[in-house]
């Protein structure tokens, strides 16, 4: 069994190359290493299932391994192509979802970076630091822009859409502090998924109460007290009675 190992710039040399023949639940494993061409060979190989994987740190693997059946006493020739897996994994969000015309929308970029291990294995942080730009024909977007990513590799602006139907929004992010060489990722551009923006809705009309008149309470008559004169009671309404004064 041979091959050689493709990357997104041709060989791979030093790259690391697991060979599992598998049997049943068990496996039986090689660990090779591609030479300065970027080739590798395995000899007396038994026939049977076969699932191969490279790498090398820290950015290139395969995103699958490579997966077949080698009968007895045959060869097999197999490439393994690489991709560079430490370009930014960009997502966004947009709050409130659609964006309303004319209404402060608050748009989120999550960026965070995959790191191949010495094993093999997979690794996912946050990108902090990096300047990302957001653009946006038909939006009025608040500064500061460009933002920097926080330590949990979120950019947040506020931006208000100007007119309803699709308005675009792009955002270029920068390559990370630190990062150099061949294989580090490099700026991009990414198109964030905006739904369409839609008018706002009508403004109801404020409700007024309805204006309940004051109650005016009765009008009693003044009462007028009963007037003693001499002999006799007064009484309004009522005939004058003589009063017997005793002894008189």
């Amino acid at each position: 069994m041979s091959g050689t190992v493709e990357g997104p710039t041709g060989p791979v040399s030093g790259a690391t190359i697991e060979v599992q023949r598998l049997v049943g639940t068990s496996a039986g494993r090689a660990m090779l290493t591609s030479d300065a061409g970027g080739t590798w060979h395995l000899d007396k190989v038994l026939g049977g299932r076969y699932a191969i994987r490279a790498w090398l740190a820290p950015s290139l693997a395969q995103t699958s391994p490579t997966t077949f059946f080698l009968a007895d006493g045959t060869d097999r020739v197999v490439t393994l192509d690489l991709a560079n897996l430490a370009q930014p994994l960009v997502q966004s969000a947009v709050a409130p979802d659609p964006p309303l015309v004319g209404e402060p929308t608050q748009v989120v970029v999550q960026a965070d970076s995959r790191q191949v291990q010495a094993d093999g294995s997979l690794t996912t942080q946050p990108d902090v630091g990096v300047p990302a730009q957001l653009i946006g024909g038909g939006w009025v977007i608040s500064p500061p822009n460009p933002a920097i990513t926080d330590p949990e590799g979120r950019a947040v602006w506020t931006a208000t859409c100007q007119a309803q139907g699709n308005q675009p929004l792009q955002a270029d992010l920068s390559a990370p502090p630190g990062s150099s060489g061949p294989s580090a990722p490099g700026p991009e551009t990414v198109t964030l998924q905006v739904a369409d923006c839609l008018a706002p809705p009508p403004v109801a009309p404020p409700i007024t109460p309805p204006i309940t008149p004051p109650i005016t309470p009765p009008i009693t008559p003044p009462i007028t007290p009963p007037t003693t004169s001499g002999r006799s009671t007064t009484v309004p309404g009522v005939t004058t009675v003589p009063t017997t004064v005793a002894g008189g």
